[in-house]
């Protein structure tokens, strides 16, 4: 049969292989695990050329190609063996992730990999036309070096493609492939058996040496993520930091952040967002405008369930109130992952991206282990967070109690100058009446004018209890005894009432409910300070309120 449509077959057989592969398991299939590609060396190394061999070995011997069904059967089996198990790890990478990631490739790995492929086809082709004999068998592992970089360095995808150059210079024009023996159907044997002898080795070792490279990666995000965020001012840079690395790394469009509300009844959006993408704006806005009850959304079934929550396509979720912006700038796969501290959420990281993706097991262990790794930090920024808030709270109210003690002591020094004054202008010009007075009734009683001295003496009484009237009200100024025994609202209602007798005015008192409560000492410097407001009608001199607080 040609050479191209025995290729094409078999290139149909490895599309068949990689189908079942992605049927019996959940997408994107990963072929850079040792489970994933002993899964694949089962399936399109063994079960399907076996099975599609049995088939086609009737046709081999009808059409005469074979003279046996068994001889027919091992022939078709090897090749078809060694063709799909090269093809397949391709295919599987090809369709899991697509040609997105080639654009993320570096030029001088490119280069690097046109090396090896230049070198391989270089020596491939030399041993395709030097091994002519059993006797120069060895020369077929003149490939191998080359086979064993792409391996190490390439992983299972970049070692899938020099197996199938190595494969179409052995097998196929215009090269022929050695002859290592003189019968064709042992030559194809013996080539078959030792492109899978060599094939099945190095796809195990590719995704040995990728699966390590993976861990090593993810070890090296751990303590990137852990070192950054430490050193992160508060807990929103912290946040910033988790979100912007895990974007970068794993391929998430934007990433956000949720945190629980003081009073723990709702999430709210955190300033801590990250996008990779042009145009999420309206997205991020969307999600500052929003709150989320337990359960509700991505992020509160996260934060109610505290367990990571995948959502395959968000427009198809009928618990996303963001649905509708989500919908119009195309975002699709969603995942949530609670960081806890203990029992306690300290907060729901959102990611998503462009296209649909069923639930990848890998990409969410990895953000989960961040995300674990990160509770003690972030349970340190949130407490260096509330420490900051409760330090502005307390400066605040220093900030007003120095602010208050100054108008205190302000009110209490207008007082005493006040009482100075009255001391001053009052009581001593009484006194001083006084005493002219009581040297006049002696001029009096000395030249024995006794007619007028009953009145004098009358007058002079009055005016000393005048004089002890205001005495005592200077001291009730000072220090009412009714507000040590009564209490503030009955010392300022007898305040009022004594302004209003006094100056002829109508003076009204209103006390706030919860002034009860209020300190002796504050409450004597707001007696003080009332005081001195209340003199404000007599400019007005009409109705007033004195209001206390």
């Amino acid at each position: 049969m040609a050479l191209p449509v025995q290729f094409a077959g078999n290139v149909l057989q490895a599309v068949l292989a990689a189908c079942t592969l992605r049927r019996l398991s959940d997408p994107p299939w990963r072929v850079d695990t040792l489970r994933s590609m002993l899964a694949v060396i089962a399936v399109a190394g063994v079960a399907a050329p076996a099975l599609v061999s049995a088939l086609v070995i009737h046709v081999y011997v009808w059409a005469g190609w074979m003279l046996d069904y068994a001889s027919a059967w091992r022939v078709r089996f090897l090749a078809n063996a060694v063709s799909t198990i090269t093809l397949a790890p391709l295919l599987l990478t090809v369709a899991g992730h697509g040609l997105r990631g080639l654009r993320d490739v570096a030029p001088w790995r490119v280069a690097e990999f046109v090396a090896v492929l230049v070198g391989l086809l270089a020596v491939g082709t030399l041993v395709s036309r030097s091994a002519t004999s059993a006797a120069q068998l060895p020369l077929l592992y003149a490939p191998l070096p080359f086979l064993l970089w792409a391996a190490v360095r390439f992983g299972p995808s970049g070692l899938s493609i020099a197996l199938v150059a190595t494969l179409l210079l052995f097998v196929g024009e215009p090269f022929g492939g050695p002859s290592v023996s003189s019968v064709p159907a042992d030559n194809i044997i013996t080539l078959a058996v030792f492109l899978v002898a060599i094939a099945i080795p190095l796809l195990l070792l590719a995704a040995l040496v990728q699966e390590r490279r993976q861990a090593q990666e993810q070890l090296s995000l751990l303590q990137t993520i852990t070192l950054e965020a430490a050193a992160a001012d508060d807990l929103s840079s912290a946040l910033k930091v988790v979100i912007r690395r895990v974007c970068e790394t794993t391929g998430w469009v934007i990433g956000q952040a949720w945190i629980p509300r003081h009073d723990g009844t709702v999430l709210e959006c955190s300033p801590a967002w990250f996008s990779m993408a042009t145009g999420l704006e309206p997205f991020r806005q969307a999600s500052e405008a929003t709150t989320f009850l337990p359960g509700v959304g991505l992020p509160g079934r996260v934060w109610s369930a505290k367990q990571p929550s995948w959502i395959q396509d968000v427009t198809m979720d009928l618990n996303f109130p963001r649905v509708q912006v989500a919908g119009a700038l195309g975002l699709k796969a969603a995942l949530g992952i609670p960081i806890q501290s203990g029992d306690e959420v300290l907060a729901v990281l959102e990611f998503f991206m462009r296209e649909p993706r069923r639930e990848d097991a890998r990409l969410v262990n990895v953000i989960t282990a961040v995300a674990a790794q990160l509770d003690l930090v972030m349970a340190r920024k949130r407490a260096e967070q509330i420490r900051r808030e409760h330090e502005a709270v307390l400066r605040a109210n220093y900030d007003r109690i120095q602010d208050l003690t100054g108008k205190l002591i302000t009110a209490q020094e207008a007082e005493r100058s006040r009482i100075a004054s009255e001391l001053h202008d009052d009581v001593n010009q009484q006194l001083a009446g006084l005493s002219i007075a009581l040297s006049h009734v002696k001029r009096r009683l000395h030249d024995g004018g006794n007619t007028t001295v009953h009145e004098e003496l009358t007058r002079l009484q009055q005016r000393t209890m005048d004089l002890a009237n205001v005495i005592r009200s200077l001291s009730h100024a000072l220090h009412p005894g009714v507000l040590r025994h009564a209490g503030l609202v009955a010392a300022l209602q007898g305040h009022c009432a004594e302004f209003g007798r006094q100056h002829a005015i109508e003076v009204t008192l209103s006390a706030a409910n919860g002034v009860h409560g209020i300190p002796p000492d504050v409450a004597l410097c707001l007696t003080v300070s009332r005081r001195k407001h209340c003199a404000t009608p007599l400019r007005m001199r009409g109705r007033a309120r004195c209001t206390s607080p």
